[in-house]
């Protein structure tokens, strides 16, 4: 009997020691924010950005897709994205080659890394073509890069010509490498 009694207070004394020593921890991990969060200004930075429209054809609709100009727009192919975090707004001030735009912010509830980007505007594309449109990221924040999905939402036209349509890619991926200075980063 002594000896099962013996035996069942070191039990408790090493369940209490073990429970008071991951009580911090467990108080971290169910708080459900990343232990490595800080202001979203952490994600400042130069960007080479590599984004592609998942699903082949089946991953996008709309009106003459296939006078698209696929090969001059941001969202597909590599391009260079500059992020400044902007705390009066709750925004980034977001450069996409040289294009200035605003992109609203929110961070998701239960995990700091993980946030929604979303931005519209116009630009004007390398095959002379003008664009109105919406571009929503589900991204997440792993230190030296960024990577989720986006959907993205236009309406074209041509400078140079009469075609004109319209593109809504229902799913895409996206990964963005932090340019470190004098780096390229399309390596």
């Amino acid at each position: 009997m002594e000896h099962s009694t013996r035996h069942s207070r070191k039990v408790q004394v090493r369940g209490l020691v073990f429970a008071a020593g991951l009580g911090p921890l467990i108080g971290v991990v169910s708080s459900g924010c990343d232990a490595d969060c800080e202001e979203p200004n952490r994600i400042d930075g130069s960007y080479a950005v590599w984004s592609t429209v998942t699903g082949g054809e089946e991953g996008y609709t709309g009106q003459n897709t296939e006078d698209y100009p696929w090969d001059g727009v941001f969202f597909n192919g590599w391009s260079e994205w500059e992020l400044t975090y902007v705390p009066s707004k709750t925004a980034f001030q977001l450069e996409i080659n040289g294009q200035p735009y605003t992109a609203d912010y929110t961070q998701d509830e239960t995990q700091c890394n993980t946030f929604l980007l979303n931005f519209d505007g116009e630009f004007v594309s390398s095959t002379d073509t003008a664009h109105s449109f919406e571009w929503l990221g589900d991204l997440r924040y792993y230190g030296t890069h960024l990577g989720g999905t986006f959907q993205y939402s236009d309406l074209w036209a041509g400078l140079s010509d009469d075609n004109a349509g319209s593109v809504e890619v229902s799913t895409g991926e996206m990964t963005a490498n932090l340019r470190e200075e004098g780096d390229t980063g399309f390596e």
